[in-house]
């Protein structure tokens, strides 16, 4: 018997350390990680919503029921803390003085809430309640940073992308971005926007790698997306630099780098290994030549100086477009993205479950 409690004692301590070490390096660790548990809860929760999404007929519907997965997806994961070392610690109380399994779970009920309506009997039951309740106080700590750091990125994302919405219109467009800029005589304006954007794609490359669950968040703007507003902003570059007769800047240049190196940053962390390479491999772009020459037709309407040679710029649009392409589709299809103009619009033939690693990390 004394063999089985120290088996049991001990599954119970790498359950606590597990948890403790997912809750730390989720909330507390910078950078790209990897944190199963919170991998698996938003993988799981992601196909519990995707059974329901996928057997709604309105889209509104389907859009609304999707912009709730993140939110209860993020709430969910420090209940899943709790519910763990509620889990681990009951194993370790029996394993120290084999009480019966409802008086372990109670026991370590009321120590990690620290209600104290159980006192412990004997040092090694004193040992684990003071440090379980310790542990408790230290993941509510967590839980109140936690929820308060996910919406500060969010509203720092967000802001970019209502001015777009607002200024160019929803579903966002990289053709009327830039018709629109020409328009409203905001040409002169056009670097500080690149470098704007650039910023913008900088920051998330950090913090949407390092709270990825923020991917998931929908945009408070109807119509619109982080996603399809970012896949807006590359094609603008993208036309920019391959169709408009214009003298060349550097901050464009510097501007797409940022977004295609974003974009590739962010699915590479959350996709499966073997979609990931897929994507890379793609050569093919999914904006066709006639799609091409209607945008070239809408900015020649507003105003927008082209170049002569349509063909070479065509070859020099497909090469940009090649190196977002696959990354913004995937991305828009994963998030469930409103419908926009060369992004959310078109698919790669590859389901959004098949698309996720573990879920965010």
């Amino acid at each position: 018997m004394i063999v089985l409690q120290i088996i049991v004692f001990l599954l119970g301590l790498l359950i606590t350390l597990a948890t403790l070490s997912s809750a730390i390096r989720q909330t507390v660790l910078p950078g790209r990680k990897s944190v199963r548990i919170s991998r698996t809860l938003y993988r799981t929760t992601f196909l519990l919503f995707r059974l329901v999404i996928v057997r709604v007929q309105s889209e509104a519907v389907s859009s609304a029921f999707a912009a709730f997965y993140a939110p209860m997806s993020v709430m969910l994961l420090p209940i899943t803390w709790v519910m763990l070392l509620l889990f681990g610690f009951s194993l370790m109380f029996w394993g120290v003085s084999e009480p019966t399994p409802g008086a372990s779970l109670s026991l370590s009920g009321a120590a990690i809430t620290t209600e104290g309506f159980l006192a412990p009997k004997g040092g090694g039951q004193t040992t684990l309640y003071i440090v379980e309740g310790i542990i408790g106080l230290g993941i509510v700590g967590l839980f109140i940073t936690f929820l308060p750091t996910a919406y500060s990125i969010y509203s720092q994302r967000e802001k970019l992308v209502t001015r777009v919405a607002f200024r160019f219109g929803a579903p966002p467009s990289g053709v009327q971005v830039l018709a629109h800029a020409y328009r409203l005589g905001l040409i002169k304006e056009l670097d500080e926007f690149w470098r704007t954007w650039e910023d913008w794609f900088t920051t998330m490359a950090e913090t949407h790698i390092t709270n990825s669950g923020v991917i998931f968040y929908h945009s408070s703007q109807p119509g619109t997306s982080w996603v399809t507003t970012a896949g807006a902003i590359l094609d603008a570059c993208a036309l920019f630099s391959s169709t408009v007769d214009r003298e060349d800047s550097p901050w464009v240049h510097l501007c797409f780098q940022a977004g295609c190196r974003t974009l590739r940053d962010i699915v590479t962390d959350v996709a499966r290994p073997s979609i990931v390479s897929k994507l890379v491999s793609e050569n093919a772009i999914h904006v066709t030549r006639a799609e091409y020459d209607a945008a070239c037709e809408t900015l020649s309407g507003f105003g927008v100086p082209l170049k002569e040679d349509r063909e070479e710029s065509w070859r020099v649009f497909v090469i940009l477009r090649g190196q977002y392409d696959t990354f913004l589709i995937a991305l828009a299809n994963l998030v469930y993205a409103p419908k926009a103009p060369w992004s959310s619009d078109r698919t790669l033939g590859i389901a959004p479950a098949r698309l996720m690693r573990l879920g965010p990390g």
